[in-house]
């Protein structure tokens, strides 16, 4: 197997285990309100409550895109990626810019919440 390929899927599957660990602790509601670690909107810092909802949705979505990640991390394995230049940036690109996306569905939720 390729180095490149190697080097990829690990940091793929990697990204998406450490985003589903990180987001453990939010689906199970056991982060309080805090300065730095949850889905930070105006919304969820209003109440407690609005905090815990707000932060389970968050950790469900990003969950679901983060088994995504994993998934294309494995399937690096298997892709022909010494050759391809633009294979090679789609797999090193793609999946950070994934966990973006449960980011703006979170956001949505919040405005959907008024």
């Amino acid at each position: 197997m390729p180095l490149i390929n190697t080097i990829l899927g690990v940091l793929d599957i990697g990204t998406g285990l450490l985003c589903i660990v990180i987001s453990i602790p939010l689906l199970r509601g056991s982060v309080p309100r805090n300065p730095c670690y949850g889905f930070r909107f105006r919304q969820s810092c209003e109440s407690e409550a609005k905090w815990q909802q707000i932060n389970t949705y968050g950790a469900k979505r990003l969950i679901y895109w983060s088994m995504l990640i994993v998934g294309m991390g494995i399937g690096t394995f298997f892709l022909p990626l010494q050759d391809n230049l633009v294979l090679i940036m789609m797999m090193a690109i793609v999946p950070p810019l994934i966990v973006l996306i449960p980011v703006w569905e979170t956001y949505q939720y919040t405005r959907s919440r008024k």
